[in-house]
């Protein structure tokens, strides 16, 4: 009775011509990492157990979603410096001052580098989800960066730098100030989602957006302050 049972189960796991055997396993949900090493693992029980007996490899579903998520992360991080690369381009096109461009471009990656910072400290693996926060936070901080710019270039043609800059922030900081909260509490309710990704993804970008308000509205003054007086030292 034992012995026809067992026949019945190896049975399933036969193709009808006998040549191929399939075993399904199954596990917990686990990022695409996790999943990748344990994909290897699997790999070499295989070779350790059927090396000379069967070709053994892993298939399914599994080895396509590692190889699609580390596809996309790839590309998201090519995309982000591309993006960098072009962002400086047009504010250098827009703006016609090489120095005020690089300068634009410091408060746009403050919000990147804080959240790189607060996924190393807390180790949130960098995932489809998470991989697009930094391009979508760039977005955001260069429409606000190029308000400001704009607004104090056009009342440094009637105003002192430091005029300019206060009426600017006093002027265009109200609706930045506005759009942050909004967006940063906007996507906080991706928070209450219960698949971790989603709520990696709403997390990261609520901070990145608060690190493009502080970039914005206290950095970029602040270097734009420091670049007025020490050309006006160096113009005495």
């Amino acid at each position: 009775m034992v012995e026809a049972r067992e026949e019945e189960e190896f049975n399933r796991l036969m193709s009808e011509d006998r040549t191929t055997s399939r075993m399904t396993l199954t596990g917990s949900m686990m990022s695409a990492r996790a999943l990748k090493k344990t994909l290897l693992q699997i790999e070499e029980l295989t070779k350790k157990h059927f090396e000379g007996l069967a070709d053994a490899r892993v298939a399914g579903y599994p080895p396509l979603y590692t190889r699609m998520i580390t596809y996309i992360k790839e590309a998201q991080v090519q995309s982000f410096y591309l993006a960098i690369v072009l962002v400086f381009l047009l504010f250098w096109l827009f703006i016609r001052d090489f120095k005020l461009a690089l300068i634009a471009m410091v408060p746009n990656l403050i919000p990147v580098a804080l959240m790189i910072g607060v996924m190393g400290i807390a180790r949130i693996p960098l995932d489809m989800g998470t991989a697009m926060v930094a391009a979508i936070v760039l977005g955001v901080a260069i429409d606000d960066t190029i308000h400001l710019l704009v607004r104090y270039q056009e009342l440094t043609a009637s105003l002192s730098p430091d005029d300019a800059l206060t009426k600017t922030v006093a002027h265009v900081g109200r609706s930045i100030v506005f759009t942050s909260i909004v967006l940063a509490f906007g996507f906080s309710i991706l928070m209450l989602a219960g698949v971790k990704t989603v709520f990696y993804f709403g997390l990261l970008t609520s901070i990145a957006v608060v690190g493009a308000l502080f970039g914005d509205l206290v950095l970029l003054p602040l270097v734009l302050t420091v670049m007025h007086r020490t050309k006006g030292l160096c113009q005495q």
